[in-house]
């Protein structure tokens, strides 16, 4: 004989077994929306209250590559570490905190323009894997320090502006430096070591003196 399995079993059974499948689709970092592609993992919402944070190297066993556009943007966050996996920070990623410090990673190749704008940075590094820096992406900082490796060839408009730059050495590397790039900086210096393409206004008010421009904007 069959054994008849009672219907409410089997209900009670499926919902159970439902409850578990729903409960394992959902499971993410709760501190992040984010989104699966090919390469890898997309954040592009904080939902955290910690103002003191370390972006994960990976999510569901995927490495992060893209920091998307406003992800970060207007979170009160002091303090920030940018896994060594990001490859793309987006547009206003991080504009509108209070960072004082950050650490670009070797891999990223894309800081898209006002990423770190409005923020208290005092010093940073440009990696040789950074070609072009975006408009506006340093903008409104306390920057008293700024290095660039060899790799970047553009500085787009207002990359740098209102800033406390006192001295700037550029990379043979560069070629073109865009309007208002430093404006707004403190008395400055600028060493250039090969031959670059000045935009209107690009370095503010000055003058070239063997090689080197000197004077305030």
């Amino acid at each position: 004989k069959k054994m008849k399995v009672p219907f409410t079993l089997i209900f009670v059974l499926l919902f159970f077994t439902f409850q578990y499948i729903s409960v394992e689709a959902s499971v993410h970092d709760t501190d992040y929306d984010y989104f699966e592609r090919k390469d890898g993992i997309v954040i592009y919402r904080y939902l955290g209250d910690d103002v003191n944070i370390v972006i994960p190297n990976e999510i569901n066993g995927k490495p992060v590559v893209e920091i998307s556009t406003k992800a970060f943007k207007n979170k009160g966050l002091t303090h920030v570490e940018i896994p060594e996996t990001v490859l793309i920070i987006g547009s206003e990623a991080f504009k509108g905190n209070s960072l004082s410090s950050v650490v670009i990673p070797n891999a990223v190749t894309e800081i898209n323009y006002s990423a770190f704008e409005d923020n208290k940075l005092t010093e940073v590094k440009i990696p040789s894997s950074v070609k072009r820096i975006m408009a506006f992406t340093f903008n409104n900082n306390e920057l008293e320090k700024v290095t660039f490796d060899e790799g970047v060839v553009e500085i787009q408009s207002a990359a740098f502006s209102d800033n406390r730059l006192t001295h700037v050495t550029f990379p043979t590397s560069l070629k073109t430096i865009g309007a208002n790039a430093f404006g707004g900086n403190y008395i400055l210096q600028f060493t250039f070591k090969g031959p670059i393409k000045l935009e209107k206004e690009s370095l503010g008010l000055m003058e070239l003196v063997n090689g080197v421009f000197t004077g305030w904007y």
